[in-house]
């Protein structure tokens, strides 16, 4: 059972919660009705949904445990009829279902955690350790990561490097080719070689472009 402390804490909590919701302090000393009623529900919920004692539920409102047991009897009383006074109770009582039902399931949730952490050891430092590997092992593979992409721009840089080497060749032939032909040094049939060899070295390079 989660520590006794802690869930009164939380019913406080929510007692709070509840009286700003529909503006009544349900924790002010007062006998009249229009605090009494809620309050009572209050304190039916709260053995029912949370199961709470008569004395930790007279804590939270400043009660005695007869105050509380008058007022759970009451509630017991008004569940079923249907007088006006029997109609306030149950709509209070399905107002505030959901909000205890909420935090009942809260707090056995809370209890499987902690439970989970015991079975693994020291609940607090089992964790932590178990964090701080995860968190290693994510910062090896991250690095592992960045190594193969700066391998990777590595490789890539030297292909662009020899790409733009190769350019450079095939424009500077392709001038020398433009040059030579200006000054008429070939033949008719040097001129078809060189064409060729100037087309193949174009073709060459749109490949190399492409890629």
């Amino acid at each position: 059972m989660k520590n006794r402390g802690y869930i009164i804490k939380e019913a406080a909590l929510l007692i709070h919660e509840i009286s700003v919701d529909i503006n009544i302090d349900l924790t002010k000393k007062t006998r009249k009705r229009l605090c009494v009623v809620p309050r009572n529900v209050c304190f039916y919920l709260l053995r029912k949904e949370l199961k709470l004692t008569l004395e930790d539920i007279g804590s939270i409102f400043s009660k005695d445990h007869a105050t509380v047991m008058h007022g759970l009897r009451r509630v017991d009383e008004c569940i079923s009829w249907k007088d006006d006074t029997s109609l306030t109770y149950q709509m209070y009582y399905t107002q505030f279902l959901n909000k205890f039902q909420e935090l009942a399931e809260l707090i056995i949730y809370s209890e499987g955690l902690d439970n989970t952490a015991k079975t693994e050891g020291s609940s607090y430092d089992a964790t932590i350790e178990r964090v701080k590997r995860q968190l290693k092992d994510s910062v090896d593979i991250y690095n592992e990561s960045v190594k193969e992409v700066m391998e990777y721009k590595s490789r890539y840089a030297a292909q662009v490097y020899l790409f733009d080497e190769l350019k450079a060749k095939f424009d500077k032939l392709d001038a020398e080719h433009e040059r030579l032909k200006s000054i008429s040094l070939f033949t008719k049939e040097d001129e078809k070689e060189i064409e060729r060899m100037v087309n193949i070295a174009k073709n060459n390079r749109e490949v190399y472009s492409y890629r």
